[in-house]
């Protein structure tokens, strides 16, 4: 039995090592397979990865032919200052329209009658500011200087501007009424003093003074401040004049409006418009709310570039201004937008998609990313907008290319 035991330990010693061995690859096996198994990357785990990246959207500098007529160009309509005429009436208690003497809508000019006030004339005159006083002869004052200036400058006074009014001042403010069709003011009486200016008037302006009683004028025609409405401009347009009839000062109505200054509407213009917006070109306006309505316009001034925003343009270019040939219709403050009666041909340039644009204080801009997959890498870059259509920017900037890529949407 001894013996059988001692040939049995060999044996035993030899199947525990083989089973050890064995154990020591299965687990070596076990480990080279989880340790594939972490390499190995699921559908599951990218979708993961890919719910947590932030996704970046792009697009393409490219090149595009842009049409200068497809870029609007808008503005508010300005139809100059408007003057309220109220005269002051002194003769009479109440202040009534005794006579119309010009016509609605049309233009009137200094020297012009508007109308008369309880029988009294009311005339316009360019003047500086308002007469404040009834002028007779020997009077002397600034009032006198800016009536005899005015005069002279319509044909009518040939002597001195030396602020005395005298002779020669009062036959140019009678000749003022006659032209009118109306009737001056009766003079003053004389006095030996209205005498003696009035013939040194005479003598200053070339004319000899006649001493016979028969020859010689009476009395100088005064100038009455009531008689007269200080106008700022040589000429305005009567909006609107009130009928024959109405009492002023009963109601909030005035005896006449006036427009001064030209009518006008000025738009902002892109940059790459330039030659087709030139002084004289001529085109035509629309209500942005009536197209049906319209008006010829020829380009009155064209201004210097500027970075300034527009109220319908955010961009750089250039205020371009635009007269009415006719104001019929026109109201201030009415929003329009201009068509050329001729553009030129498309422009070819760099084109970014409107979605693309930035903008802050210092102006348009793009983001551009270099290499695009990283957002980190964002590099701003400064544009100007010369015009846009189809969805598209056409850009101008020396640091950017046809093929770098730019960010768009938010």
């Amino acid at each position: 039995m001894e013996a059988v035991s001692k040939k049995q330990e060999p044996r035993r010693f030899y199947r525990s090592r083989w089973i050890l061995i064995w154990l020591l690859v299965c687990v070596l096996v076990l480990g080279m397979v989880f340790l594939l198994g972490t390499l190995v990357r699921s559908p599951w785990d990218s979708a993961g990865e890919n719910a947590e990246a932030v996704l970046i959207p792009t697009a393409v500098v490219s090149e595009r032919d842009f049409s200068a007529s497809t870029d609007l160009v808008r503005g508010r309509v300005e139809l100059g200052s408007e003057i309220v005429v109220n005269p002051t009436v002194t003769t009479e208690e109440r202040a009534v329209v005794t006579a119309l003497l010009a016509d609605t809508g049309s233009t009137v000019r200094s020297g012009d009658a508007l109308a008369k006030v309880s029988g009294q004339p009311l005339l316009l005159l360019h003047l500086d500011f308002p007469l404040y006083r009834t002028v007779h002869s020997g009077d002397e004052g600034d009032d006198v200087v800016a009536v005899q200036q005015e005069l002279k400058r319509l044909g009518l006074y040939t002597g001195r501007v030396d602020g005395k009014y005298g002779a020669g001042t009062a036959a140019a403010v009678k000749k003022l009424y006659e032209a009118n069709g109306l009737s001056a003011p009766t003079p003053a009486p004389e006095t030996p003093d209205s005498l003696e200016r009035e013939t040194e008037e005479l003598s200053s302006a070339g004319q000899e003074k006649k001493e016979t009683s028969e020859t010689r004028p009476a009395a100088v025609t005064p100038l009455k401040a009531e008689h007269f409405w200080a106008l700022a401009e040589e000429e305005a347009k009567l909006v609107e004049l009130a009928p024959v009839g109405t009492e002023l000062g009963s109601t909030d109505t005035p005896l006449a409006r006036l427009q001064v200054g030209e009518a006008q509407l000025t738009v902002r213009v892109p940059t790459a418009s330039n030659d087709d917006y030139t002084m004289g070109a001529q085109g035509t306006a629309f209500r942005t709310t009536d197209e049906g309505q319209s008006w010829a316009v020829k380009i009155s001034a064209v201004g210097d570039f500027t970075t300034e925003p527009h109220e319908f343009a955010n961009r750089p270019g250039r205020d371009v201004t635009f007269e009415f040939e006719t104001t019929d219709g026109l109201e201030t403050g009415a929003e329009m937008y201009v068509e050329l009666d001729k553009v030129s041909q498309p422009m070819r340039g760099l084109a970014v998609p409107l979605t693309g644009l930035r903008e802050d204080k210092t102006g348009p801009y793009v983001d551009v990313l270099s290499p695009p997959q990283q957002a980190g890498d964002r590099k701003r870059v400064s544009v100007v907008i010369l015009g846009t259509g189809d969805g598209f920017a056409h850009v101008e900037s020396t640091e950017l290319a046809v093929g770098d890529v730019v960010v768009v949407g938010n």
